[in-house]
């Protein structure tokens, strides 16, 4: 019974200490490097609308030229495209604690 709970535990440090091993490497693009000074938003319409204003002006701060696409945009409607997602927290009720 003792070699099976230590061969439960060492599978499962097999299991974490793997996943801790993943990495990932990105280059950042340069704005000589695209081509275009253009870049076009793929409009997400279940997102706040604030945050697309947000967005563009985070893109123009760069000196990007920005339009704004319908959601249904395909993939080839600009050269260079981007999408966005968001996730706003929902309140949590608090109860009164007297």
């Amino acid at each position: 019974m003792q070699n099976g709970k230590r061969a439960i535990w060492l599978l499962l440090l097999v299991v974490v200490l793997a996943a801790c091993s993943i990495t990932q490497n990105v280059k950042p693009v340069t704005p000589a490097a695209l081509g275009t000074r253009e870049i076009c938003v793929r409009e997400n319409k279940s997102v706040r609308e604030s945050f697309l204003e947000a967005y563009k002006q985070a893109l123009e701060s760069k000196g990007l030229s920005v339009r704004v696409l319908d959601p249904g945009a395909g993939l080839t409607a600009c050269p260079l495209l981007t999408t966005y997602s968001a996730n706003w927290p929902r309140p949590t009720r608090r109860s009164a604690s007297w």
